[in-house]
């Protein structure tokens, strides 16, 4: 993700905090999930697939 214009939104995974990421003009991007110990990331996993916008209800 880099340039501006993109948005990205909260959302959950199996109880993991994560965000999907939408490019500049509103296309969808990837999910983002992010482990996270003693308040700080310490690993994240991006999925680039649009189709999985739909379970994820982004």
């Amino acid at each position: 993700m880099r340039g501006a214009g993109w948005r990205t939104v909260p959302v959950g995974a199996n109880g993991s905090a994560a965000h999907a990421a939408y490019a500049p003009g509103g296309g969808a991007h990837s999910i983002q999930v992010f482990t996270v110990a003693n308040g700080l990331i310490r690993g994240a996993v991006t999925f680039v697939d649009p189709a999985l916008f739909r379970l994820f209800a982004a």
